[in-house]
């Protein structure tokens, strides 16, 4: 829908000139077209730009699933796509873009399971799938992003028990899990979590929070919980 976006790419330029295209070595290494009313679907080709390195389509009216080919940007450090309306499911091999240093998914109707293939996203600072529909566990693959600064799996339908390989993250300083159906208790191991400074867990299903007597509350600039 080209014709309708906010701004718009005058195809008889060169590619370099094109809004929101970052060009290096004739090769595209970035595209941000963020809140620019982009509408429709985002093709398998996507998985083509083998150069790229930060994909930002976030706050417009992208609709369809996710390619699978997506995964097959092994440079792609920041890919964010919150804010539109894309349905289905993440990825099954989402693991397999290493690179990914940001990943924001937020505000939009996906599905489905976190893959266990997260855990193999090792540069990962940040992850955000709130606001959206995602079902099942917290993969205790989860517990690998040792680099982890900001988790947000806000208002989604995530279920079960808090992974004690959580501890392990021990640089969060955001951690947002309100408004699911987790439950169970907070693990003892969160005590590891010693630069975490928000932490949000209200309205789930916990059966005991009593290991959160054993955090620092002086640590916290926001602590909200049941």
């Amino acid at each position: 829908n080209g014709d309708e976006w906010l701004t718009k790419w005058d195809l008889e330029t060169p590619v370099s000139q094109w809004h929101g295209i970052k060009v290096h070595n004739n090769r595209v290494v970035a595209i941000d077209l963020l809140e620019n009313n982009l509408v429709g679907q985002l093709h398998e080709s996507i998985g083509e730009l083998q150069y790229l390195q930060s994909l930002n389509l976030a706050f417009n009216l992208i609709s369809g699933e996710i390619p699978q080919s997506i995964v097959k940007l092994h440079e792609l450090k920041v890919l964010k796509l919150e804010m539109n309306r894309l349905v289905g499911k993440l990825p099954e091999y989402l693991g397999e873009m290493d690179s990914l240093e940001e990943l924001s998914l937020f505000n939009n109707f996906l599905s489905g399971s976190i893959p266990e293939s997260i855990g193999e996203l090792r540069n990962l600072k940040i992850l955000n799938l709130s606001s959206n529909g995602i079902t099942g566990q917290i993969p205790e693959s989860i517990g690998n992003l040792i680099f982890l600064e900001s988790l947000g799996l806000f208002q989604n339908e995530l279920e079960g028990n808090v992974p004690p390989d959580m501890g392990k993250l021990t640089n969060l300083r955001e951690l947002v899990m309100a408004n699911n159906q987790l439950e169970g208790e907070i693990p003892a191991e969160f005590t590891q979590l010693a630069k975490l400074e928000i932490l949000q867990i209200q309205n789930n299903n916990f059966r005991s929070l009593l290991n959160l007597d054993r955090l620092d509350s002086e640590q916290f600039l926001v602590m909200d919980y049941d």
